[in-house]
């Protein structure tokens, strides 16, 4: 590890004249009183993110860096605190030092790599990335991302911070879904940082609906493949990767993408129905991934989030009907993709879904008030 040391301690001290923000560490005594906190805290899969909280408001000298760096067991973990706290450094001359909590000597070129990246674009560079490794979540890293980009300014870790000190208590599942999309809704985020905020939810198919609905705000829309590892249910991630194939086939065959801004991307919004109609290959590949579902209920939910911004035909709406056996859910799709109908003078054929007359007197009545 010496001779790593010694190979990049110039090209260090280089990176801490280009990107230094404190000037004067914390007294030994508050250092301490942080460590001492930090130690006290539950081990688990908060412990990273936690840790990371708490160290976010002070400076630190390198060997502090490199005295908490040693709470965490594993490379990866070492590796992404001291990404997370080398901005808060003061003497980043000296952060050479911090190499020698690494077991690898690759640990160690990895965060030498990612300095490097930092010192040449400090706001792209520092993503979120909580490693999560008990959960074995790959997130993507946008300072190896080099594919198109669909907004030019994601939030920063700051933003992501803040938003988790205020809303990562809560538990209601769609009280968090609407913070995370009203959050993001004037922004761009981050495939990592969609996939972080998006772990708060804990119910998938809420999961699923929020990931399909931040995709015209995603950064690195070419890495968001990733975020399919955030839904177990083999069926969930088919409809997101089903979605952001979509998504990213239209934007790759049109120009106000290519470049990338939130004007663009809202052009896109205002476009859909350009692209919405769904081939007989998609319908076939959809009902095949919902009829996978065990309980209706997730499958009205499937139906809904992804076929919102599409548009059906009578017969697919029909065969979409299909997928169940109970009268109220047929009736209840019906209802639901009436808006999405192409073809609304001929909506009279999905009546032969139904069983009872009286679902096609409701249906009627309901069409009768749009």
């Amino acid at each position: 590890m010496m001779k790593f040391n010694l190979l990049v301690y110039s090209l260090l001290f280089i990176a801490s004249v280009m990107s230094s923000q404190c000037q004067m560490a914390m007294t030994n005594t508050d250092f301490q009183n942080v460590r001492q906190r930090i130690n006290n805290l539950p081990r688990g899969n908060s412990f990273f993110n936690s840790a990371v909280s708490i160290s976010r408001s002070s400076c630190f000298t390198s060997e502090q860096a490199r005295d908490l760096a040693n709470f965490f067991t594993t490379d990866r973990d070492k590796l992404e605190f001291l990404k997370s706290i080398y901005p808060n450094t003061v003497d980043k001359n000296n952060f050479v030092d911090v190499m020698d909590v690494f077991k690898y000597f690759s640990s160690a070129f990895r965060l030498y790599d990612w300095i490097q990246e930092f010192v040449n674009n400090p706001h792209f560079s520092n993503p979120v990335s909580s490693p999560s490794s008990s959960q074995g979540i790959n997130y993507p890293s946008i300072q190896m991302y080099n594919g198109r980009i669909d907004c030019q300014n994601p939030l920063t870790q700051n933003q992501i911070m803040a938003f988790k000190a205020n809303y990562g208590r809560v538990r209601d599942n769609n009280l968090m879904a609407g913070q995370i999309l009203n959050f993001s809704k004037n922004n761009c985020v981050t495939s990592a940082q969609a996939m972080e905020l998006t772990q708060f939810i804990t119910d998938e198919s809420i999961r699923l609906d929020v990931l399909i609905k931040l995709m015209p705000n995603i950064y690195d829309v070419d890495n968001y493949n990733f975020a399919a590892q955030l839904l177990p249910t083999q069926s969930f991630a088919n409809i997101f990767l089903m979605n952001l194939t979509q998504y990213q086939s239209a934007g790759q065959s049109s120009s106000y993408v290519e470049s990338g801004n939130l004007t663009n991307r809202n052009h896109y919004r205002n476009n859909q129905s350009n692209n919405c109609k769904v081939s007989p290959e998609e319908q076939s590949a959809f009902i095949n991934s919902v009829n996978s579902l065990s309980f209706d209920n997730d499958k009205l939910s499937q139906i809904k989030v992804s076929m919102a911004n599409r548009c059906l035909t009578p017969t697919q709406v029909k065969a979409l009907m299909g997928v169940s056996s109970f009268e109220a859910s047929k009736l209840e799709i019906a209802k639901m993709l009436y808006d999405n109908c192409l073809d609304k003078k001929n909506y009279y054929l999905v009546n032969d879904a139904f069983l009872f007359s009286g679902s096609v007197r409701d249906l009627n009545k309901y069409i009768s008030t749009r």
